[in-house]
């Protein structure tokens, strides 16, 4: 099961609950395109590039780091701008590795 599931095309704001994004790039398995950077803050990524959410399997990949004490980190959507995106619920985990964690948020577009 995807992290994040919706709607072909539609844009939304991805969030973490716990640890800082250092970086986002949206990755398209076979898509033949390069991972592209996506806008980010310290917990939340902005899926508005490319056309929005991709058809069928795609992901998030991030560079996070978590600070000692930090508890593993919860997947969410924080804002719909257009069409629809729900998290899974229990919503996905992105295990606290201290810093350099390397995260993958999961999504599945329809």
């Amino acid at each position: 099961m995807a992290d994040i599931s919706g709607a072909v095309g539609s844009t939304f704001v991805v969030s973490i609950d716990s640890g800082t994004i250092l970086q986002a790039n949206l990755h398209i398995p076979g898509g033949g395109v390069a991972d592209t950077p996506l806008p980010y803050t310290d917990q939340t990524v902005t899926v508005n590039l490319l056309g929005g959410l991709p058809a069928g399997a795609s992901a998030i990949r991030l560079a996070l780091d978590f600070a000692p004490g930090d508890p593993n980190a919860r997947i969410g959507v924080a804002n719909v701008m257009s069409g629809h995106a729900a998290a899974s619920n229990p919503p996905g985990i992105i295990i606290d590795n201290g810093p350099g964690t390397a995260g993958v948020i999961t999504m599945w577009g329809a």
